[in-house]
């Protein structure tokens, strides 16, 4: 999983700072948890940023498989990239070291013809069907030119349910319902419904406020805070006045 957080805030430009957290699992015996990965960049657009932390999360998958050459790869993330981006190359590059990937994002913007949500219809349709049973769903989108095939999932009969992304190999492989069934055992109970691991790595993701504060106060020291005239203090000039402009002329919108 990987997170990201904006260090500084210039109007033009902002500087995020990106953190990747991940380990290896053998059924629910965790195995290995590596290293967190810590990452600064300046952007121009959340479009941006969001691409880069993308880009910065599949390099460190695809770092990690080398040494577990045909594991199953469980993302916190959509499967699904912006065509001739920097993170849809860094999918590709992925999917053929290792094309046993899953995704499984805690939101779905997919929607029905009729605008409604694709999997709120799947969702009531599976409760009226399956009452307080698990079960799961495919295909909501096949897609081989996207690479990915999208279902849905309910992992516990207590749990919600969440869209599945799984890469267009595995898709033709791999029954959708069997892997459903790999994921229901390795849930977390405290959590019905939802994958130990990732809850697991989502927790190691974050970035408190605590160690963002502490980030910043590392940048500036790099960029040279004791001078006036240094880089830094331009920066904290930019950061403040595009900070006044969002509090109080947008009306607080970052």
């Amino acid at each position: 999983d990987a997170a990201a957080r904006i260090l500084f805030d210039a109007g033009s430009f902002k500087i995020v700072s990106a953190k990747v957290a991940g380990g290896v699992w053998r059924g629910v015996e965790r195995v290995k948890l590596m290293d967190t990965i810590k990452r600064v960049r300046v952007v121009e657009s959340l479009e941006e940023a969001a691409d880069w932390l993308a880009e910065v999360e599949l390099e460190a998958v695809a770092g990690l498989v080398k040494s577990y050459p045909g594991a199953l790869v469980l993302l916190d993330r959509p499967l699904v990239f912006r065509s001739g981006t920097m993170s849809a190359k860094a999918y590709r590059r992925l999917v053929e070291r290792d094309w046993r990937v899953v995704g499984m994002p805690k939101s779905s913007s997919i929607r029905l013809s009729s605008g409604e949500s694709a999997l709120g219809y799947v969702s009531r349709l599976g409760g009226k069907m399956f009452r307080d049973m698990a079960w799961s769903y495919y295909p909501l989108i096949e897609d081989e030119k996207l690479g990915i095939g999208i279902g849905a999932v309910k992992l516990s009969p207590s749990g919600p349910v969440f869209r599945l992304d799984v890469a267009w190999e595995l898709s033709l492989r791999a029954d959708f319902e069997y892997l459903s069934g790999m994921l229901a055992y390795l849930q977390d109970f405290t959590s019905p419904g939802y994958p130990l691991p990732l809850k697991i790595v989502h927790n190691l993701s974050r970035i408190s406020d605590d160690e963002l504060s502490m980030d910043r106060e590392l940048l500036l020291e790099e960029l040279g805070i004791s001078s006036k005239a240094s880089i830094a203090s331009k920066l904290l000039e930019d950061s403040g006045g595009s900070e006044f402009k969002a509090k109080y002329l947008w009306g607080g919108i970052p």
